[in-house]
Protein backbone atom coordinates (compact mmCIF):
# COMPACT_ATOMS: atom_id res chain seq x y z
CA UNK A 1 0.00 0.00 0.00
CA UNK A 2 2.54 2.52 0.88
CA UNK A 3 4.73 1.35 -2.35
CA UNK A 4 1.61 2.32 -4.02
CA UNK A 5 1.20 5.48 -2.41
CA UNK A 6 4.54 6.71 -3.08
CA UNK A 7 4.63 5.94 -6.76
CA UNK A 8 1.01 7.76 -6.84
CA UNK A 9 2.24 10.76 -5.52
CA UNK A 10 5.54 10.94 -7.73
CA UNK A 11 3.60 10.66 -10.93
CA UNK A 12 1.05 13.40 -9.36
CA UNK A 13 4.29 15.80 -9.13
CA UNK A 14 5.49 15.04 -12.71
CA UNK A 15 1.94 15.93 -13.72
CA UNK A 16 1.81 19.01 -11.39
CA UNK A 17 5.12 20.65 -12.39
CA UNK A 18 4.16 20.29 -16.28
CA UNK A 19 1.05 22.30 -15.20
CA UNK A 20 2.17 24.96 -13.49
CA UNK A 21 5.01 25.58 -15.84
CA UNK A 22 2.48 25.62 -18.62
CA UNK A 23 -0.07 28.18 -16.87
CA UNK A 24 1.01 29.49 -13.75
CA UNK A 25 -1.38 29.19 -10.52
CA UNK A 26 -0.74 33.16 -9.93
CA UNK A 27 -0.35 34.09 -13.26
CA UNK A 28 -3.49 36.74 -14.14
CA UNK A 29 -4.41 35.83 -17.58
CA UNK A 30 -4.77 32.64 -16.53
CA UNK A 31 -6.64 32.97 -13.10
CA UNK A 32 -9.62 34.78 -14.75
CA UNK A 33 -9.77 32.35 -17.09
CA UNK A 34 -11.04 28.46 -16.81
CA UNK A 35 -7.64 27.14 -16.96
CA UNK A 36 -6.66 29.51 -13.80
CA UNK A 37 -9.70 28.22 -11.80
CA UNK A 38 -8.46 23.90 -13.07
CA UNK A 39 -5.06 25.31 -11.67
CA UNK A 40 -6.26 26.50 -8.70
CA UNK A 41 -8.15 22.91 -7.57
CA UNK A 42 -5.01 21.11 -8.95
CA UNK A 43 -2.77 22.57 -6.70
CA UNK A 44 -4.82 22.68 -3.91
CA UNK A 45 -5.82 18.66 -4.06
CA UNK A 46 -1.55 18.50 -4.28
CA UNK A 47 -1.61 20.82 -1.06
CA UNK A 48 -4.07 17.74 0.91
CA UNK A 49 -2.27 14.89 -0.66
CA UNK A 50 1.04 16.12 0.42
CA UNK A 51 -0.54 17.01 3.97
CA UNK A 52 -1.97 13.54 4.38
CA UNK A 53 0.93 11.88 3.09
CA UNK A 54 2.84 13.88 6.02
CA UNK A 55 0.60 13.29 8.36
CA UNK A 56 -0.08 9.19 7.86
CA UNK A 57 4.13 9.14 7.50
CA UNK A 58 4.13 8.15 3.99
CA UNK A 59 3.81 8.76 0.51
CA UNK A 60 6.54 10.51 -1.99
CA UNK A 61 6.37 14.04 0.37
CA UNK A 62 7.73 12.36 3.22
CA UNK A 63 10.05 10.02 2.49
CA UNK A 64 11.67 12.84 0.48
CA UNK A 65 11.77 15.24 3.64
CA UNK A 66 12.76 12.29 5.58
CA UNK A 67 15.61 11.25 3.51
CA UNK A 68 16.55 15.19 2.98
CA UNK A 69 16.47 15.60 6.55
CA UNK A 70 18.55 12.37 7.18
CA UNK A 71 22.06 13.83 4.78
CA UNK A 72 24.76 14.30 6.59
CA UNK A 73 25.32 18.09 5.23
CA UNK A 74 25.81 21.27 6.87
CA UNK A 75 22.88 22.81 8.41
CA UNK A 76 23.82 25.84 6.33
CA UNK A 77 23.81 23.96 2.75
CA UNK A 78 20.47 22.45 3.54
CA UNK A 79 18.89 26.02 4.54
CA UNK A 80 20.30 27.57 0.92
CA UNK A 81 19.01 23.74 -0.86
CA UNK A 82 15.77 24.82 0.58
CA UNK A 83 15.84 28.49 -0.24
CA UNK A 84 16.49 27.84 -4.08
CA UNK A 85 13.40 24.68 -3.95
CA UNK A 86 10.59 27.14 -2.74
CA UNK A 87 12.25 30.30 -4.88
CA UNK A 88 11.80 28.15 -8.00
CA UNK A 89 8.44 26.61 -7.50
CA UNK A 90 6.85 29.85 -6.64
CA UNK A 91 7.88 31.88 -9.56
CA UNK A 92 6.90 28.81 -11.52
CA UNK A 93 3.83 28.91 -9.60
CA UNK A 94 3.32 32.68 -10.63
CA UNK A 95 4.24 31.75 -14.22
CA UNK A 96 6.87 34.40 -14.63
CA UNK A 97 10.50 34.24 -13.71
CA UNK A 98 11.79 36.06 -10.55
CA UNK A 99 15.62 36.62 -10.94
CA UNK A 100 17.50 34.81 -10.02
CA UNK A 101 14.77 32.25 -9.82
CA UNK A 102 13.47 29.86 -12.84
CA UNK A 103 14.21 30.28 -16.54
CA UNK A 104 17.19 31.99 -16.13
CA UNK A 105 18.87 30.15 -19.07
CA UNK A 106 22.28 30.27 -18.09
CA UNK A 107 23.03 27.29 -19.10
CA UNK A 108 20.20 26.30 -21.78
CA UNK A 109 23.04 26.78 -24.96
CA UNK A 110 26.33 25.53 -23.38
CA UNK A 111 28.12 24.31 -25.70
CA UNK A 112 32.37 23.52 -26.27
CA UNK A 113 32.41 24.13 -29.99
CA UNK A 114 34.69 27.05 -30.60
CA UNK A 115 34.66 28.35 -26.90
CA UNK A 116 36.50 31.27 -26.10
CA UNK A 117 39.30 31.80 -23.53
CA UNK A 118 38.55 35.88 -23.04
CA UNK A 119 34.63 37.30 -23.28
CA UNK A 120 34.43 40.70 -22.79
CA UNK A 121 31.28 42.48 -21.94
CA UNK A 122 30.61 46.56 -22.47
CA UNK A 123 29.06 47.99 -19.51
CA UNK A 124 28.24 51.20 -17.91
CA UNK A 125 29.40 52.86 -15.05
CA UNK A 126 30.30 56.21 -13.29
CA UNK A 127 32.94 58.06 -11.12
CA UNK A 128 31.81 58.60 -7.68
CA UNK A 129 33.99 59.76 -5.53
CA UNK A 130 36.86 59.28 -7.85
CA UNK A 131 36.35 55.47 -7.67
CA UNK A 132 34.30 53.13 -10.56
CA UNK A 133 31.23 52.25 -10.11
CA UNK A 134 29.09 49.68 -12.29
CA UNK A 135 25.42 49.55 -13.20
CA UNK A 136 24.66 46.01 -13.78
CA UNK A 137 21.31 46.69 -15.31
CA UNK A 138 19.98 42.91 -14.43
CA UNK A 139 20.31 42.72 -10.68
CA UNK A 140 17.71 46.29 -10.76
CA UNK A 141 15.19 43.83 -11.14
CA UNK A 142 15.05 42.13 -7.65
CA UNK A 143 14.08 44.16 -4.97
CA UNK A 144 17.04 42.54 -2.71
CA UNK A 145 20.02 43.42 -5.51
CA UNK A 146 18.91 46.47 -6.74
CA UNK A 147 21.44 49.91 -5.85
CA UNK A 148 19.84 52.87 -8.81
CA UNK A 149 16.48 52.09 -10.00
CA UNK A 150 14.68 51.29 -7.25
CA UNK A 151 11.22 49.79 -7.30
CA UNK A 152 9.13 48.81 -9.81
CA UNK A 153 11.47 47.50 -12.53
CA UNK A 154 11.05 43.82 -13.54
CA UNK A 155 12.53 41.20 -14.85
CA UNK A 156 11.46 41.47 -17.88
CA UNK A 157 12.69 44.93 -18.40
CA UNK A 158 15.93 44.59 -16.76
CA UNK A 159 16.78 41.36 -19.28
CA UNK A 160 15.74 43.02 -22.47
CA UNK A 161 17.35 46.77 -21.47
CA UNK A 162 20.12 44.27 -20.54
CA UNK A 163 20.42 42.61 -24.03
CA UNK A 164 17.89 42.90 -26.27
CA UNK A 165 17.63 46.70 -26.76
CA UNK A 166 21.23 47.80 -25.06
CA UNK A 167 22.20 48.91 -28.55
CA UNK A 168 19.42 51.62 -28.84
CA UNK A 169 19.89 55.37 -28.18
CA UNK A 170 16.42 55.20 -26.50
CA UNK A 171 17.24 52.49 -23.91
CA UNK A 172 20.55 55.00 -23.03
CA UNK A 173 18.30 58.13 -22.51
CA UNK A 174 16.25 56.39 -20.36
CA UNK A 175 19.11 55.21 -18.06
CA UNK A 176 20.79 58.45 -18.11
CA UNK A 177 17.68 60.31 -17.17
CA UNK A 178 17.47 57.91 -14.61
CA UNK A 179 20.51 57.63 -13.01
CA UNK A 180 20.58 62.01 -12.85
CA UNK A 181 17.69 61.43 -10.68
CA UNK A 182 20.29 60.27 -8.48
CA UNK A 183 23.11 62.46 -8.65
CA UNK A 184 25.08 60.77 -11.41
CA UNK A 185 25.72 63.35 -14.25
CA UNK A 186 27.48 61.11 -16.73
CA UNK A 187 27.66 57.29 -17.68
CA UNK A 188 30.34 56.06 -19.53
CA UNK A 189 31.33 52.65 -20.74
CA UNK A 190 33.81 50.54 -20.02
CA UNK A 191 34.56 46.80 -20.43
CA UNK A 192 34.46 43.65 -17.72
CA UNK A 193 36.73 40.77 -19.16
CA UNK A 194 36.28 37.02 -18.06
CA UNK A 195 40.14 34.91 -18.83
CA UNK A 196 39.05 31.67 -18.52
CA UNK A 197 42.74 30.42 -18.16
CA UNK A 198 43.86 32.60 -15.74
CA UNK A 199 40.72 32.70 -13.48
CA UNK A 200 40.73 36.35 -13.48
CA UNK A 201 37.45 39.12 -13.69
CA UNK A 202 38.85 42.49 -14.25
CA UNK A 203 37.21 45.67 -15.45
CA UNK A 204 38.91 48.49 -18.36
CA UNK A 205 37.60 51.77 -17.80
CA UNK A 206 39.37 52.95 -20.75
CA UNK A 207 37.04 54.80 -22.94
CA UNK A 208 38.65 54.24 -26.28
CA UNK A 209 39.34 50.43 -25.69
CA UNK A 210 35.92 50.26 -24.89
CA UNK A 211 34.78 51.60 -27.98
CA UNK A 212 37.20 49.68 -29.96
CA UNK A 213 36.39 46.31 -28.59
CA UNK A 214 32.48 47.04 -28.68
CA UNK A 215 32.93 47.55 -32.59
CA UNK A 216 35.45 44.67 -33.45
CA UNK A 217 34.98 41.91 -31.00
CA UNK A 218 31.47 38.81 -31.11
CA UNK A 219 29.66 40.24 -27.71
CA UNK A 220 27.30 37.87 -26.76
CA UNK A 221 23.96 39.77 -27.78
CA UNK A 222 26.16 42.18 -29.91
CA UNK A 223 27.15 45.87 -28.81
CA UNK A 224 26.00 48.38 -26.65
CA UNK A 225 25.00 51.74 -27.28
CA UNK A 226 28.03 54.35 -26.24
CA UNK A 227 26.67 58.02 -26.12
CA UNK A 228 28.29 60.08 -28.90
CA UNK A 229 30.74 62.20 -25.75
CA UNK A 230 32.48 59.09 -25.10
CA UNK A 231 33.62 58.80 -29.13
CA UNK A 232 34.40 62.88 -28.64
CA UNK A 233 36.67 62.10 -25.81
CA UNK A 234 38.78 59.41 -28.36
CA UNK A 235 38.55 61.21 -31.80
Amino acid sequence: MKKAIFIYEAIFVIFLINFIQQFGILNLKARFGYWGMANAVFILFWLAVMIKGVKNKNGFFYKTFTLFNKMNIPIGLKVITMIVFFGNFISISMGKPNYPFYDVGMFRWTSTANFQLVLYEPQYYFFRNNKVELVNIRREGFFLFHKYLGWGYTHEFTFSSAYHNKNQKENFDFLAKKMKLRGVDTLWVGVSCVNFKTKKVVFDPNLCNAIKINKNEDLYYGPIYIPEYQYAKCN
